[in-house]
């Protein structure tokens, strides 16, 4: 005979929660990795640019770099102007 167990939703909700930042700080840090290992902040650093642009800067696909550049503005790592869809490193 097993014994049913009631779960408690605010631990898990509290789990999920740990489990979504964990994931999203890794995916983040390896994103950042990622534009290291190909030069692409150093490529960002030289102004603000599309995704097209910064591709051609850097030598690579144009969907790399905006899927790139798409990762790093939801993180805060990178800023976007709609206005003129380019991207810019922070000052700071």
């Amino acid at each position: 005979m097993t014994t049913q167990q009631s779960v408690d939703q605010a631990k898990t909700e509290a789990f999920l929660g740990k489990v979504l930042t964990d994931t999203s700080g890794m995916t983040t840090t390896i994103m950042a990795s990622i534009g290291d290992r190909l030069g692409l902040f150093k490529q960002l650093a030289h102004g603000p640019a599309t995704s097209a642009q910064l591709a051609t800067r850097a030598d690579i696909n144009e969907r790399y770099a905006r899927e790139w550049l798409g990762a790093l503005a939801s993180a805060g790592y990178v800023e976007y102007d709609p206005a003129s869809e380019r991207f810019t490193l922070p000052a700071e």
